[in-house]
């Protein structure tokens, strides 16, 4: 896969494999300045045609539907569950229920891999 200037995952070409493949995708978001992005693994299904959607384009087609930008107000208190402030729907989307959305990696200031001095996932909590 690879990434167009616009943000948008482009299939370079068909997984000709008999297993399935993935790769990973990073999601970023940002606020004021401040920039952290999460991980996607995407399974590209063989190029064994179903007649229907790949998995590959399910997933794609749910990526679209939320929000690249999250802010989380000044006023959220320490300890507070703040995933639903970052993984937002746009306007008039729903969800496919079949396709789970996860928060996986969060980064410090800058990305990077810098210790994030914010946010925490549930695995870093201990």
């Amino acid at each position: 896969m690879k990434v167009d200037p616009s943000g948008k995952a482009i299939l370079v070409k068909p997984n000709s494999m008999v297993e399935p493949v993935q790769e990973r995708v990073s999601v970023w978001f940002s606020a004021d300045g401040i920039i952290t992005s999460m991980r996607v693994v995407v399974t590209i299904q063989s190029n064994d045609d179903t007649g229907g959607p790949s998995d590959y384009q399910i997933i794609q087609g749910e990526v679209y539907k939320y929000k690249r930008v999250a802010s989380i107000s000044a006023t959220t208190e320490a300890g507070v569950n703040v995933t639903d402030q970052i993984i937002r729907l746009k306007d008039g989307m729903s969800k496919n229920p079949n396709v789970q959305v996860q928060i996986h990696q969060i980064e410090g200031m800058g990305g990077g891999n810098k210790p994030a001095q914010y946010l925490q996932t549930k695995e870093e909590l201990g």
